[in-house]
Parts: structure tokens; C-alpha cells; sequence
């Protein structure tokens, strides 16, 4: 099952959240006492995997609440979470009929249920303070934001709860020594329950440490235990364990280093793990010190990804299975080079599991898949408020948002540090369809990228000269722009042809227009894009009752004209952002796109990689 949205209420500082869409991974970026982590613990307790978590009422439930409302807190709820049914789920489903009045006796008879079979494709499962759960069903899609179609399920309750995913979290990773005494890691794997939180965390690493060895500190320890007695016998077999201990723990270095190399860039590290009587021992080299070192005399940076990468990759199979990774400001003391490379890790990690994390830092803020990104600010109440508006306009929203725009910035540097291809395109939907484009694309090995395509959203024709003079001095190669073709779009076009482009090649401005397959004017982004799926992601989200959208191929308007006077038809009014909502629905599924437009979407990409060297 795969988790699609949440909302959190009556938990620590937050009182209501608005719904949080979720994708593989989802960004919770917010400055310091913000309540990133409040959001983190109200998820980890829809359903822990660890089962040491409870519910505090005393501890979770907001303090400035808790004297009035304390009688009645233990039925409020805390968290709704919306999941998503890897196949359709069956149910014989029980619906109380009203008793009827006999006409002869007058008395009332009971009816029998009437028992129908639904295919329901999501959940949403409720959690209260009591720690009970409530269970609905939801058919498809177009029932999600209306819960009047919602089916509570009752008698199956404790077995879809079992189906929907575990939560766990992390918040720090202890750095190992590099010289562990194995009789004391024996002793506080042996007593794990009563040590201190500091104590658990280390020991948590140890685990993992010696899982990933394959050996128990145990068997470590025994294997290069030796006898007081000295025979020849004796002898020969001691000296074959310790052969055996030091060809094992070879191996599992050589591993080591192997698979740590995939994921850490920063340096072309090669590990070596050592036992030596009843010592276990860690030692680091590189290419620039090829000399053996302790790895706690290495730099902390190089520690904390090093016990990080140790939990997961050993935990993966097990507690991460069918979990959802929680992860508190990650990273946080290494490098911003370093933290990039963290940002890649995570990506493997959701390619198993959903992975929802917290940072302050821009440096783990995805440009290229901004819609990850969801703001936690605290209001002027103190109250925790968390959207998925990147616009918000509140003063007090303004620092948490900060990180976003100096990720945008940070890959703005990059095109000109490590000389990827910026292309200048109007809005965050041309981003979001260009990078599902070049995505599929790739996928299907249409074309060769040898340069990788940055996609940079300007909010608007008006930015695009003076984001362009910011990525570009007066000796580098003006970017490709691709405009709308829009009134604004052609005036643009023109402007930009008769001044800052003036001597450069026409296919350095680029028009929607060009690589349509419809013939309608005033195109835009979302007119290169499958018109049957735009159709769909709009009524997806409109979800309105009168009628469907449908697209006239034979009109002459634009689809987002038809959407426009769509909407003024049927009274429904589009908020700021709805073409970004529209295209994050476009993208959320895999689609089979038509023939004609796959082809006109490799003519345009050519033309971007044209003069790609």
C-alpha cells in the first residue's frame, strides 16, 4: 500500500493540518521549532513499528488544551491518512436497513443487511487517543475529497490495518568507534530494553554494524578466544578460526567498500574491519591517505553517513519492509557537498520504501521535483501549520520557505559549476510536464542525454531576461527558452529576438506552438501533453457534479481556455496554482501516452539538445 495523503489535528502545537500529499519522497522543510518533528510523531503513531511508541495523551495532546479537554481527549483522533491499495480490495460490504412497520400487526420488523460487493482502491484510516482506529472505504479516486461516499468498514478493520504500512523513525545515528570492546557490545545487545536513549542508539548501530559483518559479536569473540593449554592440536585449531575470522571480516570489507562507494561521493574510501583477541576494530583509507586511520578520527561527516548508510542498507529487508521512512533533519552536520550525495541515497531508499523526511537545509531540497516540498511554519499563535503552497505570503511562512528558493538558486550555480543545460520555461508546470517528458524519454532510450537538462520555472515572461542575465555572463551562451504560445508568450518572443537574442540562433527561442499535434492557437505547455489524460487529471480534481470536462478537438482554444470557460460554466472557482495541481495529477501515474505526441515530444527535446556538447 502506498501512502497518498495525511492530515494531522489535536497533536502537540498543531491543531489542524491541511491535507499533505505524499510522493516516494516528501520534503518537510521548515526553520528550527517549527514543528517538523511534531508532524513526523503523529505519523510514526498511525502505526509504529517499534512498539515502545505510544500514545501520551499527556505529552501529545496540546498542552494549551489539555485542563479543559482532558475528559474528552481520549476521543479525539490525531491523524487521517489516505492510502492507496496495491489491487483492488473486495468486500462483502453490510449496510443496516431501518426497520419497517407491519401493516397488519403495526408493530416494527427488523430488515436483513443489505449485503453488496465493493472493489475499493483506497483507505482512509482514522487513529484516536484511545489508540482505536476507524476504517472507510473509498472506491476510486474521484471519491477522496468526498466523505460522503466514504464506507466505513468495520468487521474487516483489524485486517486492513495490518495491510497498511509501518512508520519508522529515525532521528540521530550514533557514530561507532573504531575500537569496540565485543564482551560490552555482547552485553548491551543482551540488555538493550534498559539502556539510556543514548546507549540504545549506539547499540542500534552495533547491531546493524555486526548483521552486516554476518558474524555475532559472539562468534567474533569465540573464534579468537585461545586456550591456556598449548598442544599442537590446540594450536592448528585456533590458528584455523582466527584464518576464518580474518577471511570473513575480509570479505565483509570488501563488501563494504564496494557498496559504500555507490553512495558516497566525496572521497574513494576503502574500509577494513580487524578483530584482535576481544577487540573489534574499524579502520578507514583513501586515495589521498592510503595509511589505515581509526574512523572516529575521521570527519564527522564521513561517520554520520557511515552508520546511516549501515542502518539502512542491513535494516531494508527486515523492519523496513512494507515501512515508510521517517527521518528527522538528516544530515544536518555534513557537508553541503555531502548532503547532495545524501540526496541521491534517497532516492534509492524510495525505490523500496516511501521515505518522508524534515531539513532546514536547501542543500536537501530537490529543485527538479519542487512538489516533494511541503512548508511547516509556526503562525503568530505558536500553532504548527503545514501546506503544500510554496507561494504562501505570510510573513511568519517566509524563513521556512527560504530553503526552497535557495535551492532554486543553488541549481541556477550548478548549471554553471558542472555544466548541466538550463532551460527557461514560464512555470512550474512546464517543469513538471518537461521533467516527466525527459523522464520517459530516458526510460524508453528515445534519446541520449549526455548533458543533463535543468528545467528552471521563472513565474512569468517577466522574469525571464533577468534570470537569464543571472545564469549567463556577457561571454557565456545565452540558454534555450521555451515560451507559451500565448499573447504574452509572442510578445516576449519578439522582445527577446530584438534585444538580449538578437544575434543568436532562432531555435535558442523555442515556441509551444511548434510541437503540437491539435491545431489550437494561443497554445501552451499543456497543449504537447495527451489532451485524454489532461482530461482526466481535471476532473480528477475538479470532481464536479454536474458534469465531466471534456476537450472539443475541433475548437480552436487552448485546452487551458476550455478548462477556463469550463470552470465559469459550472461555478467553480480555480485557485492560484490549479495548472500545477492538474499537471502534478498528470504525472502521478504512469501513462501510455499517444504515438503523435511521444514524436513531437522527441522533436522538441532534440531541438534542447541540439548544441549539447
Amino acid at each position: 500500500m502506498r501512502l497518498v495523503k495525511f492530515k494531522v489535528m489535536n497533536f502537540k502545537t498543531i491543531d489542524e493540518s491541511e491535507w499533505i500529499t505524499t510522493e516516494n519522497i516528501t520534503c518537510l522543510v521548515g526553520e528550527n521549532e517549527s514543528g517538523k518533528t511534531n508532524v513526523l510523531t503523529a505519523l510514526l503513531k498511525l502505526k509504529p513499528a517499534d512498539k515502545d511508541t505510544k500514545i501520551d495523551l499527556i505529552s501529545d495532546y496540546p498542552r494549551h488544551r489539555y485542563t479543559e479537554e482532558r475528559k474528552i481527549a481520549p476521543t479525539k483522533k490525531f491523524i487521517e491518512a489516505i492510502f492507496k491499495f496495491d489491487e483492488l480490495y473486495k468486500l462483502n460490504y453490510k449496510t443496516p436497513q431501518k426497520p419497517i412497520i407491519n401493516e397488519e400487526t403495526g408493530e416494527e420488523e427488523q430488515q436483513p443487511d443489505l449485503i453488496e460487493e465493493f472493489e475499493f482502491e483506497y483507505v482512509k484510516v482514522e487513529r484516536y487517543y484511545s489508540g482505536d482506529y476507524k476504517v472507510y472505504g473509498i472506491i476510486n479516486e474521484t471519491d477522496i475529497d468526498n466523505e460522503e461516499r466514504y464506507k466505513e468498514i468495520i468487521e474487516n478493520k483489524d485486517n486492513i490495518i495490518k495491510m497498511i504500512p509501518k512508520f519508522v523513525y529515525y532521528a540521530s545515528y550514533a557514530n561507532l568507534s573504531s575500537e569496540l570492546y565485543l564482551p560490552n557490545i555482547i552485553s548491551d545487545l543482551g540488555r538493550y530494553d534498559t539502556l539510556s536513549e543514548k546507549a540504545k542508539n549506539k547499540a542500534k548501530t552495533l547491531k546493524v554494524l555486526f548483521d552486516f559483518v554476518k558474524l555475532s559479536p559472539q562468534e567474533i569473540l569465540e573464534l579468537g578466544q585461545e586456550s591456556q593449554s598449548k598442544t599442537d592440536d590446540i594450536i592448528n585449531k585456533e590458528s584455523n578460526k582466527k584464518k576464518e575470522r580474518e577471511i570473513m571480516l575480509d570479505s565483509a570489507s570488501a563488501n563494504m567498500t564496494r557498496n559504500f562507494k555507490e553512495w558516497w561521493k566525496q572521497g574513494n574510501y576503502v574500509f577494513k574491519f580487524s578483530a584482535d583477541g576481544a577487540y573489534f576494530r574499524i579502520w578507514v583509507s583513501d586515495n589521498i591517505r592510503p595509511e589505515n586511520i581509526e574512523l572516529e578520527n575521521r570527519s564527522s561527516g564521513l561517520q554520520w553517513f557511515f552508520s546511516f548508510y549501515l542502518v539502512f542498507v542491513t535494516e531494508n529487508a527486515g523492519e523496513h519492509d512494507n515501512a515508510i521512512i521517517l527521518l528527522d533533519e538528516p544530515g544536518h552536520t555534513l557537508h553541503p557537498m555531502a548532503q547532495k550525495d545524501l540526496a541521491v541515497f534517497f532516492n534509492s531508499l524510495a525505490e523500496k520504501n516511501q521515505l518522508i523526511y524534515t531539513t532546514h537545509s536547501p542543500f536537501l531540497v530537490d529543485p527538479m521535483n519542487i512538489t516533494r516540498t511541503k512548508v511547516v511554519y509556526a503562525g503568530e499563535d505558536g500553532k504548527t501549520n503545514i501546506s503544500d503552497n510554496l507561494k504562501i505570503k505570510k510573513k511568519v511562512a517566509q524563513k521556512s520557505i527560504y530553503p526552497i528558493n535557495s535551492a532554486i538558486g543553488i541549481t541556477i550555480s550548478d548549471t554553471m559549476l558542472i555544466g548541466s543545460k538550463p532551460i527557461i520555461v514560464e512555470g512550474v508546470s512546464d517543469q513538471i510536464y518537461l521533467t516527466y517528458i525527459k523522464r520517459k524519454l530516458m526510460k524508453e532510450n528515445a534519446l541520449t542525454f549526455e548533458q543533463e537538462l535543468v528545467f528552471m520555472p521563472v513565474d512569468g515572461t517577466k522574469n525571464i531576461k533577468p534570470v537569464v542575465s543571472i545564469i549567463t555572463g556577457k561571454e557565456e551562451e545565452l540558454p534555450i527558452v521555451l515560451l507559451d504560445s500565448d499573447t504574452a508568450g509572442e510578445e516576449k518572443k519578439k522582445s527577446l529576438k530584438k534585444n538580449l537574442y538578437k544575434d543568436e540562433d532562432e531555435n535558442k527561442l523555442l515556441s509551444v506552438k511548434d510541437y503540437l499535434h491539435t491545431k489550437v492557437e494561443k497554445a501552451e505547455i499543456e497543449d504537447i501533453m495527451d489532451e485524454n489524460f489532461i482530461v482526466d487529471a481535471v476532473n480528477r480534481e475538479f470532481h464536479s457534479e454536474l458534469e465531466d470536462f471534456e476537450f472539443d478537438n475541433k475548437s480552436k482554444k487552448s485546452i487551458v481556455e476550455q478548462i477556463e470557460d469550463f470552470a465559469k460554466e459550472n461555478d467553480i472557482k480555480l485557485e492560484e496554482g490549479w495548472k500545477v495541481k492538474i499537471a502534478k495529477r498528470y504525472v502521478s501515474k504512469e501513462r501510455n501516452d499517444n504515438k503523435n505526441i511521444v514524436d513531437n515530444w522527441k522533436k522538441l527535446f532534440s531541438k534542447f539538445l541540439e548544441d549539447a556538447d
